[in-house]
């Protein structure tokens, strides 16, 4: 009876020092800063965590860290050092799997790193998916851009039914923000029933299937997310939704002898636009960045109506003003703007996070121009609610500044803070005017009149 006590308590020191082991992971704060930080600093901390996880080779979230510091690490090597960095027995992945075989963190990071793609020098025949595996041994406590990373592995199989679970896993988890739930909400909210919203990546979708699977609303709104558009049978499940011909992607179409995805995806959105029978509309914070970053065709840029958060393609002009206020007096829940947002989120990993400050001043935007309206036709009650909104929000987004040059899709906006007669904002949409100059920097300035600089960048930096 001693023995088993004695050999209880030994494996319960034994636990507890292997817990003591397991370090805090890198906070986003410090993953994001790796992106501007040179390449002394970057291998400084390379060495922090491959020092840190031969001392404790079974510590995961030791191992977690060092592959996020590498993905920054590798950018800075050449020949051989890179190639090292690459083979499977010195990889940081390679040593993971001797390390931490068939872990989690072992499984999520050979996802994310497309392991399987440089595991030898000889073909590889058992293709692991390591996605899959880890969906099996996920725990609870994980990152948000977990969630993020299985849920579109889970599209792309469409694999309906652990998707809606994994998302529910993902809204129990408090990781995704209440304000981008609520903005997804009211695009969704703002379209018509039916209505198909046409996305760049998953930070516009996660949400809004967060909305329709797990919470059960607006389940009648099509999405469509260009990030998704290769993965096999992906096109081809959202055009029966929509009610398209899946002519468009056979073999012999326009569509499969184009070889550049970029074109691809922007006959795939004019394929939508033209021939659906539904309403269609696009982000109205995105949709210059849609087709890989280059934007709309100026043709379709033409046909999008502003209806508020949302851009709605027509080739028939309607009066898109009583739409947009028919969404602000009727459909738009506002009043959660009235309360500070939680900006800063503890283990906040998200890939595709929108800052709240962000998606607030899309509503500020919205409402700078339905201001004048309402003064103007004195719905004061409506004016002051609004104008109490607007303050609010760019109060915060100014903090002490009294005048900012914003980017909101492909619109600049400046904003000025204004004292006389109490404290308001004015807030004038620009057209912007572009010029290189000699030493490498663009100018970018609102009008050829005054060529008044509003900022330049840095060609370092582009």
């Amino acid at each position: 009876m001693t023995r088993k006590i004695t050999f209880t308590l030994l494996a319960l020191v034994a636990s507890l020092t292997l817990h003591a082991q397991r370090t805090a992971l890198l906070s986003e704060d410090v993953i994001n800063g790796l992106l501007f930080s040179d390449s002394a600093s970057v291998a400084e901390r390379y060495t922090q965590w491959n020092r840190y996880v031969a001392q404790h080779p079974q510590d995961e979230n030791g191992w977690r860290n060092l592959y996020w510091v590498s993905k920054r690490y590798t950018d800075f090597l050449t020949g051989e050092d890179y190639d090292h960095a690459m083979k499977k027995e010195t990889s940081v992945l390679g040593r993971m799997e001797k390390a931490i075989p068939d872990s989690y963190t072992f499984n999520i990071c050979a996802h994310d790193g497309f392991y399987r793609m440089y595991q030898s020098d000889a073909a590889v025949t058992d293709q692991t998916d390591y996605a899959a595996r880890a969906i099996e041994l996920m725990p609870d406590d994980v990152p948000g851009s977990d969630y993020e990373t299985l849920a579109t592995y889970l599209v792309s199989q469409q694999d309906t039914m652990r998707l809606t679970d994994m998302l529910r896993r993902f809204y129990d988890s408090g990781q995704f923000p209440q304000e981008q739930l609520q903005y997804d909400y009211n695009e969704l909210q703002g379209m018509d029933e039916g209505g198909v919203y046409i996305a760049q990546h998953q930070g516009n979708i996660l949400g809004k299937l967060i909305l329709q699977r797990v919470i059960g609303v607006h389940q009648d709104k099509i999405l469509y997310c260009e990030n998704f558009a290769t993965y096999p049978g992906y096109l081809s499940s959202v055009f029966r939704q929509i009610g398209l011909s899946e002519d468009f992607l056979a073999s012999g179409s326009a569509y499969r002898k184009e070889w550049q995805q970029e074109k691809q995806l922007e006959m795939v959105i004019r394929y939508i636009f033209t021939q659906s029978k539904r309403p269609v509309y696009v982000a109205g914070n995105g949709f210059s960045t849609l087709v890989l970053g280059k934007g709309l065709p100026d043709d379709l840029k033409e046909n999008l109506y502003n209806e508020g958060l949302t851009l709605r393609y027509s080739a028939v002009p309607y009066d898109n003003r009583k739409v947009k206020q028919r969404n602000v007096e009727e459909r738009y829940l506002l009043d959660y703007l009235r309360f500070p947002f939680a900006v800063n989120r503890p283990n906040d990993y998200r890939n595709y996070a929108q800052p709240a400050d962000q998606l607030a001043f899309n509503y500020a935007i919205l409402f700078y121009d339905l201001l004048p309206y309402y003064a103007a036709r004195h719905d004061l009650e409506r004016y002051f609610r609004l104008n109490a909104l607007l303050n609010s929000i760019l109060d915060a987004k100014l903090g002490q500044t009294t005048q900012q040059v914003f980017n909101v899709g492909s619109s600049m906006f400046m904003v000025r803070k204004l004292e006389d007669g109490g404290t308001h904002f004015q807030v004038v949409a620009m057209r912007l005017h572009t010029k290189k100059k000699d030493d490498g920097t663009t100018l970018i300035y609102s009008s050829e009149e005054d060529q008044t600089t509003l900022f330049t960048t840095d060609p370092d930096k582009q």
